[in-house]
């Protein structure tokens, strides 16, 4: 499937973590000069979801309504850095997998999945994190030695922060001229 056809859900930080997090990808950008324009937004992927008409839409939204209603907000921990090394060479903040993440995506991909409709990679083995700069929407692709320099740069660097996460967002796969979103969904549960 096309990536036109796929929409992500994603949690947004905020605060200092985000600002930190922007900081990094511009020093990043700067020194490696990657993205000639405007810098990929920030991000923790939740689910991919397929999606090819409006069925399927209505279906995705509504899973992923209830299933956040029935969640509280949560903390997010970004503890350090993490790679995926060629071909994606994608310099990351590492998110630690807590139970409210776990259970939050797990609980989303598998009523999504039940449905045909999540086209996530690996679900058992996902990694949360942050791409702060990667090759996805380059200007340019960033050679494997300006990656491996771009990994020492970064494992000096010591992050250990947090932020609220309140809601999530179902974004489009594209940023330029502006970033697409479909829909916000608040995470508004009085779970225990």
């Amino acid at each position: 499937m096309s990536i036109e056809n796929k929409l992500f859900l994603v949690a947004i930080p905020r605060g200092r973590l985000l600002k930190v997090a922007q900081s990094i990808q511009e020093k990043l950008n700067q020194k490696f000069n990657i993205y000639t324009s405007k810098l990929p937004p920030l991000h923790v992927t939740i689910d991919h979801i397929s999606i090819d008409d409006k069925y399927k839409y209505d279906k995705a939204i509504k899973i992923i309504k209830k299933e956040c209603d029935n969640k509280n907000p949560f903390e997010l921990f970004v503890k350090g850095f993490s790679f995926f090394d060629p071909p994606y060479k994608s310099i990351n903040l590492y998110v630690e997998k807590t139970d409210c993440l776990q259970k939050l995506s797990q609980g989303i991909h598998t009523k999504l999945k039940e449905e045909g409709l999540s086209s996530r990679p690996f679900p058992e083995e996902w990694e949360f994190h942050i791409s702060l700069i990667n090759t996805t929407f380059a200007s340019r692709e960033w050679t494997d030695e300006e990656f491996y320099k771009a990994k020492e740069i970064v494992k000096e660097w010591n992050i250990n922060m947090k932020c609220t996460i309140e809601w999530l967002e179902l974004w489009k796969p594209k940023y330029e001229p502006h970033l697409e979103i479909e829909d916000f969904f608040e995470l508004k549960g009085d779970e225990g």
